[in-house]
């Protein structure tokens, strides 16, 4: 893979993946839902900057626990308007709020060990088990909020749901895709920071909620 195409990927996701975080910031008074969305946006932008500068094949020891911090954040913005979309006490809620919880754990834990190399791949390792499942429970907030909304409001919350379920789809894919063959392949990791340049502009949609 040419070095210049996987700097100019990553850093195409951080530059819009900032912006989105800066627009937010600088409208003033952004509400609750703006800043989990900024700082979401901000750990990505963090995330693929930091993989722009590192060659492709390198070790990305680094890089890897940003990604899954990144991941965690799209994990809490969906948690965050899944809370606003479920009413208090339902228990749904519960449920969910143990998830990520347990999303939390083995996101630390995951960050910690970061990714086995090729041929070692597998179910077993925490680094694999927490980049599985916090995309996963991501996709399930994403999929909860759409239908716990009024059909009559999801015009306004579709974007985003459209936006994050697809960064969390792409990391389910590409780490479903590294446990079969028993490494991460090169062409889905360019696709990554595709995948957050085209989800920006949806998520500016989001970008003027105020509570």
């Amino acid at each position: 893979m040419s070095a210049q195409v996987w700097t100019l990927a990553h850093g195409a996701g951080a530059t819009t993946q900032a912006l989105l975080a800066l627009l937010i910031l600088l409208r003033g008074m952004p509400g609750r839902t703006g800043l989990v969305l900024a700082g979401a946006a901000a750990l990505t932008a963090l995330w693929a900057a930091v993989e722009a500068t590192i060659p492709f094949g390198a070790s990305e020891t680094l890089a890897d626990a940003l990604q899954l911090l990144a991941a965690l954040g799209w994990c809490g913005f969906a948690l965050h308007i899944y809370f606003h979309a479920v009413p208090a006490g339902a228990s749904p809620r519960r449920l969910f709020t143990v998830l990520a919880v347990v999303a939390v754990g083995l996101a630390g834990l995951g960050g910690f060990a970061g990714m086995p190399p090729a041929g070692e791949i597998g179910l077993a390792d925490p680094g694999v088990t927490a980049r599985l499942f916090v995309p996963l429970l991501t996709l399930m907030l994403t999929e909860n909020v759409y239908h716990a909304t009024p059909p009559e409001m999801r015009w306004h919350v579709k974007p985003a749901c459209l936006a994050v379920a697809a960064i969390a789809i792409f990391d389910l894919v590409l780490f479903a895709d590294a446990v079969l063959f028993r490494r991460v392949s090169p062409l889905l990791l360019l696709g990554r920071p595709v995948v957050a340049v085209l989800a920006a502009p949806l998520l500016t949609w989001c970008s003027t909620a105020r509570r």
